[in-house]
């Protein structure tokens, strides 16, 4: 896997392994008469013990658990994250899934929910196993063939800002997103959601992860987001959104007391600034558990100070 799929991922398991926020994903994936019967309250992010030591270096997997309303029956959210188009993507999806089943060695079976989020640059992507086999295969081997179905989160085939979802699955699906369409189009896309959500947006922790990860990725040359946002403040007549996002930056540098005057002392503080966001995303990477190696290579931290974070 590249550095760029690699900071895809770690991106998506640091942000979406946090119950409140996956608890939100699986309502905005599933159909409501399945998560009617869910009682998210529950909800837990399990341990990798539910991974083989071949899977052991995919860090996209989430497996949670989570009770049913009425009590009697816990269900497995099964969640593969793929930023590319993977045609073997729900045959790993079956691995994870027998092998939930295989570690608890009992019937009857416990349920188990897979969800596939996808936003690589492929519209059309597959959730139905069945689907997989020739579409000619006799129906007597047919019957023999496993089959069941993913839920796929396509964000390829979606436009984030239109997500009747929650507001952290929205900001994540905004990032994700545009973050491949280029700084201008992901500069609006982040106004329309500080004026959707409101300033106190941006000073989440969760809002801390996005910008790091959009700091982390080769965009457009070397053209900053800051740099961006100024333009279209400038150039086109900003929305309220822009202006927020833009005195975000600017106040930031300032609060970190590395503010200058001159452009080269604004870019300076800007640049420590992300470092200092880094520094904090990486911890949390790091309480979840994530090697150093990997955590360096997302971050772009050295792995000796990924060692050092306390």
């Amino acid at each position: 896997m590249d550095l760029e799929h690699q900071r895809h991922d770690a991106f998506f398991k640091a942000y979406f392994g946090q119950p409140q926020t996956l608890a939100e994903l699986v309502r905005a994936s599933f159909p409501a008469e399945v998560t009617g019967l869910l009682d998210f309250s529950t909800l837990r992010i399990e341990p990798g013990t539910f991974l083989d030591e071949q899977l052991q270096s995919h860090l996209s997997d989430l497996v949670a658990s989570v009770q049913g309303k009425a009590g009697e029956v816990k269900v497995y959210v099964v969640v593969e994250h793929k930023s590319f188009y993977d045609p073997m993507a729900l045959v790993q999806i079956l691995r994870y899934m027998v092998r939930v089943w295989s570690e608890e060695k009992k019937v009857p079976l416990t349920p188990i929910l897979p969800l596939l989020f996808y936003h690589g640059q492929r519209k059309e992507v597959e959730g139905e196993f069945g689907k997989l086999f020739d579409a000619g295969l006799a129906g007597e081997l047919r019957v023999y063939q496993p089959t069941f179905m993913t839920q796929v989160f396509n964000l390829a085939a979606m436009e984030p800002l239109e997500l009747q979802a929650g507001r952290e699955v929205v900001a994540a699906a905004v990032a994700m997103k545009a973050i491949r369409r280029g700084l201008k189009v992901m500069a609006r896309m982040l106004g329309a959601l500080i004026e959707r959500y409101g300033k106190d947006f941006l000073r989440g922790e969760n809002f801390g992860m996005i910008e790091a990860y959009l700091g982390s990725m080769e965009i457009q040359g070397e053209e900053t987001l800051e740099q961006t946002l100024q333009e279209l403040m400038q150039s086109e007549g900003a929305k309220e959104g822009i202006v927020t996002l833009a005195d975000y930056f600017e106040t930031r540098g300032r609060e970190r007391g590395r503010w200058e005057g001159r452009q080269e002392g604004r870019q300076e503080g800007r640049q420590e600034g992300r470092v200092e966001t880094l520094y904090d995303v990486a911890r949390r990477m790091k309480a979840e558990g994530l090697g150093v190696s990997v955590i360096a290579a997302v971050t772009g931290l050295t792995e000796e100070e990924v060692q050092n974070l306390r």
